[in-house]
This record gives structure tokens, C-alpha cells and sequence, in this order.
């Protein structure tokens, strides 16, 4: 059992008690009652499917990238391996035919530097629109480091209605490379979009020892855009995967106090624009009391029901971090079957996660956080997973404060575990 120490507004503390395999909050004993609500019971809130309600596809262009970032952890996987696109057709006709009649809500391109594969992007975002047969077009996004964010990259952009995502750390920037949004054309190229769609862009920062507060990086595109009316997308943590990205990552001494500020910026109303950080809150409240461990999902895409990531050559993959033939430490096979022994998502093999199952049942079991973090990433080397594990908890926590905020108007002092 958990507990959660509270202070109230005139100054007063105390105590909610938590159970974090349960998911279950009490108060003196008793299952939190929410005003308004049935004893022990937190509205069941739809978590939607995709991003548009239906099934998300992050398609795996390519690992190459104009960029080498000292923290990037596409090294895990093996060999590189580029995809060959030469039957894009029946690609897109396998995965509309697993999307079935609503077809897919989302698809997402990813890289390496998914510009770099510009006329497969154009071949796949055309295919897609004309064979989808669904009564309404996907969105399409595109995660981008932006260096190639201008000319007819831009005008397709505009002109497509298509969202994107532009990988920036603020005062950390130099970890990644070029500071793109320093260089003119980038930042022009976000200004036009945020000016013609400004729900189709986001600044996405990791957050390193050199860039160590959201609200800094929120600070500093405010004064780019000259609006505070702006996404903050991702905002995570570098997560430790070898001794360079160790170096980059912030000093385990310094999480603590990251956590604080962290948490003090959102509970103070200064992080409107933090959207992944309000989305775990109202997670975490909407499935208050209503949530076991099993089936052990994790906080990101891998091994989702709403979520078929595959490579241009139909690979449907674990992640898109790793390639067709990478296997992880466990001796799990990251390549999970092909788009065409699929016809629906029920046919695709759930990944194993050997590795993240016996944490979750282990390290994980008594952890205030576990229902925020799900024991981070399922393939971090074991060789970090301590650092991970502590700077997971750090970045789970002000938003479990944040949570316990929105329900009882009061501020998160202290976690003790009993």
C-alpha cells in the first residue's frame, strides 16, 4: 500500500492511501468518492482507438537520418536494413484490408527522418486516400527533426492538411545537432503551419541534463511563435540505452528536483501546452478503481490492439525502433508475423514482453507509479535499469500529482510506501 500526503489549501495535511495493484484510492479506509459519483467507482471515460477512434498505423519508412543524436537509441537495433518499396500497392490494400470497415484512423510515417524518404511519403499518403474505402480519410502525421521543413516538403504539407511533429529540446538542442528552429526556414516553415493549422503542429522535446524544465522549453517557443497557444508533444526523458546516452541523460542526483519543478508548473496551471502530461492525468483518473495489472500494457504503442506498425515491405514489427530481424535480450523476435497472414488485428501475435511482465511482477508490483509509467520501456538494455526505473519515476510522478490534483483540489506533499 501507498500513501499520498496531502496539503490543503489553508495548509492543513492529510493522508489518501493507494493501492497501486488494485489501481484503487481510499480516503479513511474507504474508496475515494468522487462529488457527484457512486461510491468507489470513477467514470469509465472511452479511451479513443488511434487518434481518430479508429486504427492507428505507424508505417516504418527507413532508418536513415541527417541528423545523429548523441542520446538516439535506433542503434539498438541490429544490422540496418532498408526496406524495399516495390509493391507499395498491395502494402496499403493488406493494411486497409486489417483496418477492416471504419478503416484506419491515423498513419503516422516514421524514420529515422521520415522527409529523407519524401516520394514514398507522397507515393503511400496518395495510395492511402484513393483505395481507403471507409466512409472517412485517415489524418496523416509526420514526425520530423525539420531540417527538411521547407519547399515542396512544406507546400505538401500545407496542402494535404497533414500533422506534424518537430523534435526540439530547447536548451538541449545541441545534443540532437543543428538548432532548427535558430535556422530561418524551419522556423518560418512552423510559423505557416501553425498560422494555416495550428492543431496540425507540435514542438516535441527530450528532456537531458542541459534541458532540465518543460516550462523553460514551453518559455522559449512561446517567444519563436509569439503565442502561448501551442502543443508541447513527448516531453519525456532520455531513456539510457548505452554509455553516450548515460552522459546526456540528467544526473540521477538532479531527478528529485526535476520531479518538484515538474510537478509544481503543472499543478500551477503553467503547462497548458504539456498535452501528454494532462492525457496521463485524466488517464489515470478515468481508470481510478476500474483497473488490474493484467493484461500489463505498457505506456507506449507496443502491443496495443489499436496500433499495427509495419516496414514497407509488410514486416509488421514489435516497434518501430527495431528491424524485421532484431531479437531483444529475452530472445524476443521483434518481427511479430507479415501484413499478409493478417486480415484483422486479432490475427496479428501479441508481443511477448518477457522482460517488461517480470518487472512489472517484481520491481514494479508495489510502485505508487506503476499505472503512469507501466514499467517504462519494454526493450531498455537491463544493463540501465536502474537509472530508467528511477528516471520514469520522476517524470510519473507530477503527473500522478497532477491527477490527485484534479480530484481533490489539494497538492501532493509526499509518497511513502507502507
Amino acid at each position: 500500500m501507498v500513501e499520498f500526503i496531502m496539503r490543503d489549501r489553508a495548509g492543513s495535511r492529510h493522508l489518501l492511501s493507494y493501492d497501486p495493484t488494485r489501481h484503487c484510492l481510499y480516503h479513511e479506509g474507504s474508496p475515494l468518492v468522487l462529488p457527484g459519483r457512486e461510491a468507489g467507482v470513477v467514470p469509465n471515460k472511452p479511451v479513443p482507438t488511434g487518434r481518430f477512434g479508429r486504427l492507428a498505423v505507424r508505417m516504418v519508412l527507413g532508418k536513415n537520418c541527417n541528423f545523429k543524436c548523441t542520446y538516439c537509441c535506433q542503434h539498438l537495433a541490429g544490422k540496418r536494413h532498408e526496406p524495399d518499396p516495390n509493391d507499395l500497392e498491395g502494402l496499403v490494400d493488406r493494411i486497409l484490408r486489417v483496418a477492416g470497415e471504419s478503416g484506419p484512423g491515423n498513419i503516422q510515417f516514421w524514420g529515422g527522418e521520415p522527409f529523407l524518404y519524401f516520394e514514398t511519403l507522397k507515393k503511400l499518403h496518395k495510395l492511402f486516400l484513393e483505395r481507403n474505402t471507409a466512409p472517412q480519410a485517415p489524418g496523416f502525421f509526420v514526425p520530423t527533426n525539420g531540417l527538411l521543413l521547407h519547399g515542396e516538403r512544406l507546400d505538401w504539407v500545407l496542402e494535404n492538411g497533414i500533422a506534424v511533429m518537430v523534435s526540439w529540446d530547447g536548451p538541449g538542442q545541441h545534443l540532437r545537432g543543428k538548432d532548427v528552429l535558430a535556422e530561418g526556414r524551419t522556423l518560418d516553415a512552423v510559423r505557416r503551419i501553425y498560422a494555416r493549422q495550428p492543431d496540425k503542429i507540435s514542438i516535441a522535446p527530450i528532456l537531458s541534463r542541459h534541458s532540465m524544465s518543460h516550462r523553460a522549453v514551453v518559455d522559449m517557443v512561446r517567444e519563436k511563435l509569439g503565442t502561448e497557444d501551442f502543443s508541447l508533444g513527448e516531453g519525456r526523458l532520455i531513456s539510457v540505452v548505452d554509455e553516450q546516452s548515460a552522459a546526456a541523460a540528467i544526473p540521477r542526483e538532479d531527478l528529485a528536483g526535476f520531479s518538484r519543478r515538474m510537478h509544481a508548473d503543472l499543478v500551477g496551471g503553467e503547462l497548458p501546452q504539456f498535452s501528454m502530461a494532462h492525457e496521463v492525468a485524466s488517464s489515470w483518473i478515468y481508470t481510478l478503481n476500474r483497473e488490474s495489472l493484467a493484461p500489463r500494457p505498457c505506456m507506449c504503442h507496443v502491443g496495443r490492439d489499436d496500433t499495427l506498425i509495419v516496414d514497407l515491405e509488410g514486416n509488421v514489427l514489435t516497434c518501430s525502433t527495431f528491424e524485421c530481424g532484431d531479437v531483444d535480450e529475452s530472445g524476443e523476435a521483434h518481427k511479430l508475423c507479415h501484413i499478409s497472414q493478417m486480415n484483422s488485428m486479432a490475427d496479428r501475435p501479441s508481443p511477448q514482453l518477457r522482460r517488461l511482465t517480470r518487472r512489472q511482477e517484481d520491481r514494479c508490483a508495489n510502485c505508487a507509479m506503476l499505472h503512469a509509467c507501466r514499467g517504462g520501456c519494454p526493450y531498455a538494455p537491463e544493463a540501465y535499469a536502474d537509472y530508467n526505473c528511477a528516471a520514469s519515476y520522476a517524470w510519473s510522478l507530477p503527473m500522478v500529482g497532477l491527477a490527485l490534483h484534479m480530484i481533490t483540489g489539494d497538492i501532493l506533499e509526499e509518497v511513502r510506501t507502507v
